[in-house]
């Protein structure tokens, strides 16, 4: 009966510390899922000519992400129409503060998790982008790397 007793104490101990676990590490798990790689790391896609970001030797690191190539050269201006056809996972681009970003390789890296990118994806991002992250200088050079052009 001791020993029923006992058992019972262990299990329910560990459903108590599982839970607990969960309930301060569990946003910070959901950002841990990885979609599975499909194409060979660092190698230019022929079609958007950008790198795929590059995997670091530690696997538990979050990815490199590669900046913008100088064989995407910054464009002088696109309307908010161009844009807003990037709006996805695979094809990401917003306006923020006036300058336009292919934020597409971001999507998955970014420290706060892919749905926050996705929130500003074939839009004008500024608004949120500025009341998460203004005045950020290190946010700003991050931002800066992914820049294609400006917003006429």
């Amino acid at each position: 009966m001791q020993t029923k007793n006992i058992i019972i104490s262990l299990i329910v101990g560990c459903v108590v510390i599982g839970g607990a676990f969960y309930a301060v590490f569990g946003s910070s798990l959901k950002n841990l899922k990885q979609e599975p790689i499909t194409e060979t790391p660092a190698i230019v896609k022929a079609t958007d000519q950008r790198p795929v970001k590059a995997l670091d030797a530690n696997p538990a690191a979050k990815p490199v992400v590669a900046p913008v190539s100088t064989s995407n050269p910054v464009v002088s201006g696109y309307t908010l129409a161009d844009v807003q056809k990037h709006n996805s996972t695979t094809t990401c681009w917003s306006a923020v503060n006036g300058t336009v970003y292919d934020l597409t390789s971001w999507v998955n890296a970014h420290p706060g998790g892919k749905a926050a990118i996705l929130m500003i994806c074939g839009k004008d991002g500024s608004a949120l982008f500025n009341a998460q992250h203004g005045g950020s200088g290190k946010v700003a050079t991050i931002l800066a790397k992914f820049k294609i052009g400006s917003l006429n």
